[in-house]
């Protein structure tokens, strides 16, 4: 039994050592590309920032091959502090913030979802989730930003802190096309306090940016159609469904608008068969699967699906894991990186239909 003992903690041992030692190779990785990033959309957001210290308007910023500052006023307000930076530093500043809230993000799914796994294991899946988001440390997007307000909002309704809940819900709208399906949901799950709370947040917000920025509605419109005007090919492709059947840019809002219903079909089925905390989770990755247009650095929307299918780690679990973070990589970030959100809402759609099956049929009189 001794040695028996011994054999184990052995085998233990080597386990964690080679789980350490791929972990710090991916987050070296993923250091070494953002270290090198082209700051490409960090650029714009900088921008933002400092026009508003500036008392000027953040929608006058371009960056580089004419990018638009195309978002809410609010985002420019969570850039200005970093903006007193010089670029690289604020930089890095950048990094550092993203990657504390992806570990709160991991921290707070882990104990919403009751996943318990060892810290060399789940070490490994943020270095994962980083490598499935490369991208965005690649060019400096907001992504885990939206992601945390979403947990938070997640998070809030889950403990029935609806206030709570509805001051994150600004933050939510930093893409809004990428949670059509979410917000609603959210709403539904908290009930008529979650909405009245989101709706209030969101006109002192509102308010807020109308006196620092005026005319900031016209602005965005004027933005994002300059930017749907732009002619320059795209350096990654959209990780939508008609990017990945080789069509244009154009086919993006037909194809959402066709599945949409659909989409909302599914997500009032699976009210009725999966938790709240687990339906809300499969409904962002649903959200990002019929988003109108969307980029693989906006890939950490899956993270909430991907930790509750996790569950107890198993090799389905790891298999599960490595693909999400290969497939992107062999796509090189481009549209087929959009076959993550299908496995992860397929695999969710199995689970939950296994669940259906497994529930006995009410008895009959």
């Amino acid at each position: 039994m001794p040695s028996k003992a011994r054999r184990t903690s052995r085998e233990v041992f080597i386990k964690n050592v080679l789980l350490i030692a791929l972990t710090v190779i991916l987050l070296g990785a993923a250091a070494q590309v953002a270290w090198n990033s082209n700051l490409l959309d960090f650029t714009v957001y900088y921008g933002a920032g400092r026009q508003l210290l500036a008392a000027a308007s953040p929608y006058d910023v371009y960056g580089p091959y004419q990018l638009p500052f195309w978002y809410v006023p609010w985002v420019a307000w969570l850039f200005a502090p970093l903006s007193v930076l010089p670029l690289r530093a604020a930089w890095l500043g950048f990094l550092a913030i993203n990657s504390l809230l992806l570990a709160i993000v991991f921290r707070l799914l882990f104990r919403l979802y009751r996943v318990s796994l060892p810290i060399p294991v789940a070490g490994l899946l943020y270095a994962l989730t980083l490598i499935m988001s490369l991208l965005l440390v690649h060019v400096g997007q907001v992504s885990i930003i939206q992601l945390t307000a979403v947990v938070l909002m997640i998070v809030a309704i889950s403990r029935r802190r609806l206030c709570v809940a509805g001051i994150a819900f600004p933050l939510m709208l930093l893409k809004p096309q990428l949670i059509i399906l979410m917000a609603p949901a959210l709403w539904l799950a908290g009930g008529r306090k979650a909405l009245l709370a989101s709706l209030a947040s969101l006109a002192a917000v509102a308010m807020l940016a109308t006196i620092i920025t005026p005319a900031w509605p016209r602005e965005v419109v004027a933005a994002i159609v300059t930017g749907q005007q732009r002619n320059d090919p795209l350096k990654w492709n959209y990780t939508t469904l008609p990017a990945l059947l080789g069509l244009g840019r154009q086919w993006n809002y037909f194809f959402a608008a066709a599945m949409l219903p659909g989409a909302a079909w599914i997500t009032c089925r699976l009210r009725r068969i999966l938790q709240r905390d687990e339906w809300l989770a499969v409904v962002l990755a649903l959200s990002l699967l019929v988003a109108p247009q969307s980029f693989a650095y906006d890939l950490p929307l899956l993270l909430p699906a991907l930790i509750w299918l996790t569950g107890r780690w198993s090799w389905r679990g790891a298999a599960l894991w490595f693909a999400a973070a290969t497939i992107p990589l062999l796509a090189q970030y481009s549209s087929a990186a959009y076959l993550d959100s299908v496995m992860v809402v397929g695999i969710a759609l199995w689970r939950a239909h296994c669940r259906l099956q497994a529930t006995p049929a009410p008895a009959k009189m």
